[in-house]
C-alpha cells in the first residue's frame, strides 16, 4: 500500500507475468509499465489511481477485461493500443483520453464514455475492427471525427487506421448532441458533426435548419454515392467528405461560399462537380485526386494553389483568378496551354466562358 508510482518500464516485456494487485497508495501506472506483458490476464486497480500513462498496457494482448477505478482521470495515449481488452466503461472523472489509446484492439466491442468526459476524439479507435457501440456522456460536448494519414495514398491505404462503429448512444439528457438515424448533430440541429462511416445509405440530403457541415463529418463513409446539401448550409468545413471514395455526386448549394481544403480530397470515383456561381474560393486540396471536370459559376472565384490537379478540366469565366500565383497565361484561342503550379493554372485544361 505504499507503492504511489509504478514506474517507466517496470514490467515491460515481462511475458509471463499474469496477475497483478495494486496496492491502495498506487496513483500513478507511468509509461510502459506493463508493456508487452503478452500474458497478463488480470490486474487489480485501486480507488487512488488517478492516471495511466503511455503506452502502459500496450500490447497485453491477452488482458481481455479491466475494471478501471472510480478515482481515475487520464489514460495517456496509446495506453492500451493492441491489448485484448472487449469492453471499456470510464469512470465518472475521466476526463482526458490520448490519442490512439486504444489503437488496435481488435476485440474491443463496446466502450462507454464517463460523464465528465466533455470531448471524444474517434481517433482514439482506430483500427478497432468489432467495435459495435460507443455510449456518449451527458456532458460529452464534442465528438471529433478521425484525421486520417496523409502518409499514404489515401484512394489505396484508407482502411488501415479507419474507425468503424455501427452505433454511438446521445443519451436524451445530453444538452449538447443529438443523434438523428445514426447522424450526430448539435442538439439545435444546426451543425452536422458526424455521418457514421458503416451507414450503408447510398444517398443523402441534408436537412434544412443545417447550417454547418464540421470538418471530417462524412469522411471515409464508402456507401455514400450522392449527397445534396439544403438551401440553409453556409459553411462546409475542412475535409468534410475526404475519402469518400463511391461518392459520384453533390449538390452544393448557392449560399456556400468557401470550398475548404481537403473537402472532397481522395473522392475517387467524384470526378465531374458543378460549383454555383456563389462560391469565391477554393482552397488548396479541396479536389485533389481524379476529378475529371469542374465547373464554376461565380465570375470572381479564387483557385488557391493546388486547388486542383493538372489533369482536370476547369470550366470557367474569364474573371477566374488564381491566389497565390500571377499567372503569365498565352492562350490559343480559349485553350490555356502555358500553366504554372498553382491555382487554375495547376489544371493541364482550362476554358472561359463569360
Amino acid at each position: 500500500d505504499t507503492v504511489e508510482v509504478i514506474e517507466y518500464g517496470a514490467f515491460s516485456y515481462c511475458r509471463n507475468l499474469q496477475c497483478v494487485k495494486t496496492g491502495k497508495g498506487l496513483r500513478n501506472i507511468e509509461n510502459s509499465a506493463f508493456n508487452h506483458c503478452e500474458s497478463l490476464t488480470d490486474i487489480s486497480l485501486q480507488d487512488q489511481l488517478t492516471t495511466i500513462g503511455f503506452e502502459a498496457f500496450s500490447n497485453c494482448r491477452a488482458l481481455k477485461n479491466i475494471n478501471l477505478p472510480i478515482s481515475l482521470e487520464k489514460i495517456d495515449r496509446w495506453a492500451f493500443q493492441f491489448s485484448g481488452v472487449e469492453n471499456i466503461s470510464l469512470p465518472s472523472h475521466v476526463n482526458t483520453i490520448g490519442e490512439d489509446a486504444f489503437f488496435g484492439c481488435f476485440n474491443l466491442k463496446e466502450f462507454i464514455c464517463s460523464e465528465g468526459l466533455e470531448t471524444l476524439d474517434l481517433k482514439s479507435f482506430s483500427d478497432c475492427r468489432k467495435l459495435k457501440k460507443i455510449v456518449l456522456g451527458e456532458e460529452t460536448k464534442m465528438i471529433v471525427p478521425p484525421v486520417y494519414s496523409d502518409y499514404f495514398d489515401l484512394a489505396q491505404d484508407f482502411e488501415w487506421d479507419m474507425v468503424r462503429v455501427d452505433e454511438i448512444v446521445v443519451p436524451d439528457t445530453n444538452p449538447y448532441l443529438k443523434n438523428v438515424d445514426d447522424v450526430i448533430y448539435t442538439k439545435d440541429g444546426k451543425t452536422l458533426v458526424y455521418y457514421l462511416t458503416t451507414k450503408s445509405e447510398r444517398s443523402f440530403v441534408v436537412p434544412k435548419g443545417v447550417t454547418t457541415i464540421g470538418s471530417l463529418a462524412f469522411s471515409g463513409n464508402y456507401a455514400l454515392k450522392s449527397v445534396q446539401l439544403s438551401s440553409t448550409v453556409k459553411t462546409i468545413r475542412n475535409r468534410a467528405f475526404c475519402g469518400c471514395k463511391n461518392l459520384t455526386s453533390i449538390a452544393i448549394s448557392d449560399s456556400v461560399q468557401i470550398i475548404p481544403s481537403g473537402c472532397f480530397q481522395y473522392c475517387s470515383n467524384l470526378t465531374r462537380v458543378n460549383l454555383p456561381s456563389s462560391i469565391k474560393r477554393i482552397e488548396t486540396y479541396a479536389f485533389q485526386k481524379h476529378l475529371k471536370v469542374m465547373t464554376v459559376g461565380g465570375k470572381n472565384t479564387v483557385f488557391e494553389s493546388m486547388s486542383v490537379d493538372k489533369s482536370t478540366t476547369i470550366l470557367c469565366s474569364k474573371e477566374a483568378r488564381a491566389a497565390r500565383y500571377k499567372a503569365k497565361i498565352n492562350t490559343r484561342g480559349r485553350h490555356i496551354v502555358h500553366h504554372l503550379d498553382g491555382g487554375v493554372n495547376n489544371a493541364s485544361n482550362v476554358y472561359y466562358f463569360t
